[in-house]
């Protein structure tokens, strides 16, 4: 009879064994993907046989580890960062909230973004205001924000901080404080991301994460949300755990005094599980090592470009420090092709693209005819139309990174 440690050690042995045959017979050039050892799988395992499943103390210590890694006070682990964004939303408009956005507030984002970025504004009777983007960072344009401020009745600003980069968190920071905003930080794609040493996602009033499987950690599904104010910590939490009173309260409420059957908020169920949790706090211990890998190879590539006048160079902030979420290549208007025929180019000699999330959202059949006002969006127009993005994530190998310039190479000669 084996003991348990037996085991887990023969176990430990064949998800090795399998993780790295895997590895072998993969021959596409992922744009994302996990990143695992054999330890987030048996911390999985660990968690399962506990017979815990749902939302409990691997959890609340993996929430407490998340908190701490990234300097903020307060973290809830929700199953999705599309989740972390909904509850984030809902919250600033809950009637509990002392700043509460009212129905039909104007609130800016930039229309280069991810589709679940923006439908939290509609599910919370908020309308969207359009914001350009600049070209080189692809990030929101602080002087197209402060110009609808002064056209618009501004009243919060969601902020996706795209592709792992950052606006010029300064000049947006003064604008918010100037105008009195609500903040709510994206950083589903900028996960240890840091201006002038402070993350990303804890410079506003909540700030959303991802651990999908593309992102720089993932636990297979999974979201965080971070912020330093306890009343809309309260208001999350009962919004996370289907609407039930946090704390608990002190009057029945019509109930035969089973206070967990008190409702404060029109909420959802979407906890983070135990499996999940253990997978991801295992994860978050090769952040670090994962954003410094992501760089190396976003620096890679971009020297093997700047050969070329037919991309635009992205830039960065001296003031941010960061792992990109992926690679963007940007094709300049008078190029002697198309970013789709490069893009489909690569695809078609087995490395995976993809296009700029959901490109300018005013396009998209969800979205084109909802009610939302906009400022210029001639750059979010181009990056949507002359760009792309490849992957730098850290399972790509020196062999895959020349394999991929080779191919571009090759194309533009």
């Amino acid at each position: 009879m084996q003991s348990e440690d037996q085991v887990k050690q023969a176990l430990g042995r064949i998800i090795k064994q399998r993780l790295a045959a895997e590895k072998r017979d993969d021959t596409l050039v992922h744009y994302g993907g996990r990143c695992f050892h054999e330890e987030e799988i048996l911390a999985g395992i660990d968690a399962l046989l506990e017979l815990w499943l749902t939302h409990g103390p691997r959890t609340q210590a993996f929430e407490r580890q998340f908190a701490d890694t990234f300097g903020a006070q307060y973290c809830l682990a929700v199953n999705s960062g599309s989740s972390a964004n909904l509850v984030a939303l809902s919250a600033i408009t809950s009637p509990r909230y002392s700043r509460r956005l009212p129905k039909q507030a104007v609130v800016a984002t930039p229309a280069l973004t991810f589709p679940t970025t923006v439908a939290p504004l509609y599910y919370n009777n908020l309308v969207p205001c359009y914001i350009d983007i600049e070209p080189d960072t692809l990030n929101l344009s602080v002087d197209s924000l402060a110009a609808a401020l002064n056209r618009y009745p501004v009243q919060a600003v969601v902020l996706p901080h795209f592709l792992g980069n950052a606006t010029d968190m300064d000049k947006l920071l003064d604008l918010v404080r100037t105008h009195n905003l609500l903040l709510v930080e994206d950083a589903c794609e900028a996960m240890g991301a840091h201006w002038n040493g402070r993350a990303l996602g804890t410079l506003g009033h909540i700030g959303t994460f991802s651990l999908y499987a593309s992102h720089h950690i993932t636990s297979g599904e999974g979201g965080m949300i971070l912020c330093n104010n306890e009343e809309l910590r309260n208001i999350m939490t009962s919004l996370r755990d289907w609407g039930r009173a946090y704390p608990l309260p002190t009057h029945r409420a019509g109930m035969l005094q089973d206070f967990r059957y008190v409702y404060t908020e029109l909420g959802f169920n979407v906890k983070q599980n135990e499996i999940f949790s253990s997978i991801g706090s295992v994860q978050l211990r090769r952040l670090a090592d994962f954003i410094r890998q992501r760089q190396a190879h976003f620096d890679y590539l971009q020297q093997a470009l700047t050969r070329y006048r037919c991309f635009v160079p992205v830039k960065s902030y001296a003031a941010l420090s960061t792992g990109w979420f992926g690679f963007p290549i940007i094709v300049k208007k008078d190029a002697p092709f198309r970013a789709g025929a490069l893009k489909a180019f690569l695809e078609n000699n087995r490395v995976e693209t993809r296009s700029m999330m959901a490109g300018n959202i005013t396009r998209q059949p969800a979205f084109r005819k909802r009610k939302y006002v906009r400022t210029d969006l001639t750059y979010t127009d181009f990056i949507a139309n002359h760009a792309f993005f490849i992957g730098i994530h850290p399972g790509l190998t020196e062999n895959n990174l020349q394999y991929v310039t080779k191919l571009i190479d090759r194309f533009v000669s």
